[in-house]
């Protein structure tokens, strides 16, 4: 999966909630993936798009084509360093 774009929209913060929300898309040169993404309170902030891709990625690496190596994700180069994403 060669990834081109990547889009983040988060969800408003309800109060008190542990978890902020977000929907990622991950746009490819041949599909498009869509995640509902969660991280904790304490990732939130100046970091959140970054962990909201994280968590996107993680949930990505766990369907079948990823899982068994068939299939493997790179970036495409002006989206950044890809080592930020995989980290």
């Amino acid at each position: 999966m060669y990834i081109t774009q990547i889009e983040v929209s988060e969800y408003p913060a309800r109060s008190g909630e542990l978890h902020r929300r977000a929907h990622v898309r991950l746009q490819s040169d041949r599909r498009q993936v869509q995640m509902d993404c969660a991280i904790h309170e304490d990732e939130a902030g100046t970091g959140s798009r970054l962990a909201f891709i994280r968590d996107a990625l993680r949930q990505v690496r766990r369907m079948p084509e990823f899982r068994r190596g068939t299939e493997e994700i790179t970036f495409a180069p002006e989206l950044g360093d890809q080592q930020l994403f995989l980290a």
